[in-house]
């Protein structure tokens, strides 16, 4: 019984390592994508709201599907 607490504990612990490793992928080309809008607003100014808005959206389908994966990852 002991022993199967333990590789379950290994098993989540592992499983959770990745998840974060996979977060920190995902926020680091977030925070690329964001740095990018910003030289967009900088150089085009008000012309380019709608681009950004459009790029927003697809981020946000984006983190949608990582918080699923999330999900399936811890199992709910």
């Amino acid at each position: 019984m002991l022993i199967l607490c333990i590789e379950r504990m290994t098993s989540a612990e592992s499983s959770r390592m990745t998840l974060v490793s996979h977060l920190k992928e995902a926020l680091q080309g977030q925070e690329f994508e964001l740095e990018q809008v910003r030289i967009l607003l900088q150089e085009f100014g008000e012309g380019a709201y709608l681009e950004v808005y459009k790029e927003l959206k697809a981020w946000q389908l984006e983190g949608y599907k990582c918080g699923g994966v999330m999900l399936r990852c811890l199992g709910g």
